[in-house]
């Protein structure tokens, strides 16, 4: 009688352990399809693709920028180059001068709204050339020198860079001449600068290149181009493009603008007409680069990195050349 109630109990107990063995792997096999579906879940959305920031950008100029577009052509080419997104903001009007910018208070008011990581200064054209004729048109680099102070200390307390974009002048003397005083003009208030001395060489090498508008004196859009090129250079983004790039956008018709006090921002109503599908080949650019490189070593070759040469050496002779302040 007792071995047959300890067989009864045996097979019980074995009934039970494999039953609770039974329950034991089912519920482990439920909670690893539970595990392994959480896991998916969480490789699915808990690395989610953080893009770059846009680097911002505000630009103080004249009808330099605005005629051809400068800033759609920064956005366009930064793009292609497949570095991060820029985005420009544009303050200009027909002829300003950065002491207007600084007077109107727009620029240092948009730099307290709004983090801006460059401010990009363009001052009246070939005014850095300082000689009488500037001071004819009532240009003193004496007072555009205070204006550009007071608005690198806005960007300083805002904690944006500034950085001078020089303007072009038509022969190569002047042009090394612009380019020495905004050099000193970008020392003084301790900014970056981007310099268009070469603009002369680069034209005369490459005659049949679009540098300027039909009026024979605004950018065309290789001219706008270049600018666009050295500013993403000095900002430290290189423009490589390996494709074609396409601009379209709009341009300032003189025209049909009166000329403004004040200065205007881009999302406002403009008297603005569509411009040329501006399309560039990747050749084109690069050798827009080399130009740029090559016409900048050279001057570099004559006048040395502080381009002191100017006024003294035959092959860069200049007949005047001002001082910051002179006037």
């Amino acid at each position: 009688m007792s071995t047959t109630t300890d067989s009864t109990q045996q097979m019980r107990a074995r009934t039970i352990w494999r039953a609770c063995r039974n329950l034991i792997v089912s519920l482990g096999l439920v909670t690893g399809i539970a595990v392994n579906h959480a896991s998916a879940q969480v490789a699915q959305v808990a690395v989610p693709t953080i893009a770059a920031e846009p680097i911002e950008v505000l630009l103080a100029g004249n009808s330099i920028v605005y005629f051809n577009n400068l800033p759609a052509h920064l956005e366009a080419f930064a793009k292609a180059a497949g570095g991060p997104t820029f985005r420009v903001t544009m303050l200009a009007g027909p002829g300003h001068r950065i002491t207007q910018h600084a007077a109107a208070g727009v620029v240092a008011e948009t730099l307290r709204q709004q983090h801006f990581d460059w401010l990009v200064l363009q001052d009246f054209g070939s005014g850095w050339l300082c000689g009488p004729q500037q001071k004819q048109l009532d240009f003193q680099c004496s007072e555009s020198l205070k204006a550009h102070q007071q608005l690198a200390e806005a960007a300083q307390q805002a904690g944006t860079h500034v950085l001078i974009l020089g303007t072009y002048s038509m022969d190569a003397e002047s042009a090394v001449a612009l380019a020495r005083n905004e050099q000193s003009l970008a020392q003084t208030i301790g900014a970056a600068r981007v310099s268009l001395a070469s603009f002369p060489l680069c034209r005369s090498s490459f005659p049949d290149y679009r540098w300027l508008a039909p009026d024979g004196g605004h950018p065309g859009p290789d001219l706008t181009a270049m600018m666009a090129m050295k500013l993403l250079d000095a900002m430290s983004l290189p423009p490589t493009v390996q494709t074609p790039v396409q601009v379209s956008a709009h341009g300032f018709d003189l025209k049909r603008s009166p000329r403004a006090t004040v200065p205007y921002h881009t999302t406002n109503a403009l008297p603005l007409t569509p411009i040329d599908q501006w399309v560039y080949a990747p050749e084109r650019l690069r050798t827009l680069a080399q130009c740029n490189a090559e016409t900048a070593a050279a001057i570099a070759a004559h006048c040395g990195n502080q381009l002191e040469c100017v006024g003294r050496d035959p092959v860069w002779r200049v007949k005047w050349v001002g001082r910051l302040g002179s006037h």
